[in-house]
């Protein structure tokens, strides 16, 4: 049997890492789903903010329009 190591990634918010056991693998999709104004999009924030490093992350949503996406995000 072989072991293959797993690249995480650091989201730096300390709750998510621990949950997902030091944090997401690199290349994984993460969905966050719920009602709305529960805040998916703040949380989304939150980790586009302190994810650094030259860490690439895509962030689609369809709920939001594209306008206040990037109201949000500046």
């Amino acid at each position: 049997m072989t072991i293959h190591q797993v690249k995480v990634v650091k989201t730096h918010i300390p709750e998510l890492d621990q949950a997902l056991l030091g944090g997401p693998a690199a290349g994984d999709l993460i969905v966050v789903a719920g009602e709305a104004g529960v805040g998916k999009s703040y949380f989304a924030e939150q980790i586009l903010q302190k994810c650094h490093g030259g860490t690439r992350i895509a962030y689609v949503t369809t709920e939001d329009p594209p306008a206040l996406m990037s109201i949000r995000m500046l």
